[in-house]
């Protein structure tokens, strides 16, 4: 994938629409693809939760144990309470197909959050729909 690709692939994600185009190829830079086969596990719950991920191609699961909590597909990302905290991963994560995946390690997010305020309410918002829908599904 080259830098314009995946410039636009992360100006398709949510919390980044508002970030300038320079500072996304800054980003894109930095960003790692990787290959994932299916049914391989990304991260598992309770690891180090140091990248964040945007999915280029194919579909993942993030879930709980046994219980599915979302599928995402191509254009989302995953991973986004590692920009947060420096804490674990809250849940687990694994190909339901073939898959790329853009890796983008969190000190490279967190100063684009810290930069651009529009980019840090955006993230909160899709982080607070997030928790709704779960608390949601727990009742």
């Amino acid at each position: 994938m080259i830098l314009i690709e995946k410039v636009l692939l992360l100006k398709k994600v949510h919390f980044l629409g508002s970030v300038p185009p320079d500072i996304l190829a800054w980003v894109a830079e930095s960003a790692q693809e990787e290959s994932i086969h299916e049914d391989e596990l990304i991260f598992e719950k309770g690891s180090e939760a140091e990248t964040t991920y945007v999915i280029i191609e194919g579909s993942v699961q993030e879930y709980n144990g046994k219980k599915s909590l979302r599928t995402l597909v191509a254009g989302e990302c995953f991973g986004l309470l590692s920009l947060l905290d420096e804490g674990t991963r809250s849940a687990s994560a694994k190909a339901v197909t073939d898959c790329k995946l853009l890796r983008v390690e969190q000190a490279v997010f967190r100063q684009i959050l810290l930069k651009h305020p529009k980019a840090m309410s955006a993230l909160l918002s899709v982080l607070s729909k997030r928790i709704r829908g779960q608390i949601a599904l727990s009742k």
